[in-house]
């Protein structure tokens, strides 16, 4: 769940520049994971990529988050990380826009940039609060011909029913 303390972690990597909780953070999602049959439903084709970082953020943090939590961890069950998305320009941080300003915010934002025909694709993201990224980025691979998009975060908000 995206409070307390994991809340407060993921603030402290992304605006505090806490360098080593992005590891803990792997290897607690790491652990979830691999108690998971999960994997079962996927085809030999798929791949994982994440919703991409803004340049700027990803340069002062020397990172890419998604990345970091995802890749080495989806490595372990065989599938293959591969960027087919990239942010095309920067958006404020999101954490203080509601729904509309979030989808609205990123409106144009990413492009696919890799041939995902017929793939399945596990697209990553550090917290999913809205859906506005994660839905963005489906709608966008989906588009260019991927089959099927499988969501996962690290963290994420209790949604309204």
């Amino acid at each position: 769940a995206y409070d307390q303390g994991v809340k407060e972690a993921l603030h402290r990597i992304k605006f505090a520049g806490a360098k080593s909780l992005p590891l803990l953070l792997r290897s607690e999602t790491g652990m979830v994971m691999a108690t998971e049959p999960w994997p079962c439903f996927l085809n030999m084709q798929a791949l994982a990529t994440g919703i991409p970082t803004d340049a700027r953020r990803k340069k002062e943090r020397g990172f890419d988050l998604p990345e970091v939590i995802f890749k080495e961890v989806l490595a372990r069950h065989k599938i293959f990380w591969q960027e087919v998305l990239v942010r095309q320009r920067p958006t404020e941080p999101l954490f203080d826009l509601n729904p509309e300003e979030r989808r609205l915010c990123l409106e144009g934002c990413f492009k696919v940039i890799g041939d995902v025909r017929g793939k399945q694709i596990i697209l990553t993201d550090d917290i999913f609060t809205t859906g506005a990224a994660m839905s963005n980025c489906a709608k966008l691979l989906l588009d260019a011909g991927a089959v099927e998009i499988v969501g996962i975060t690290a963290a994420g908000t209790k949604l309204p029913s």
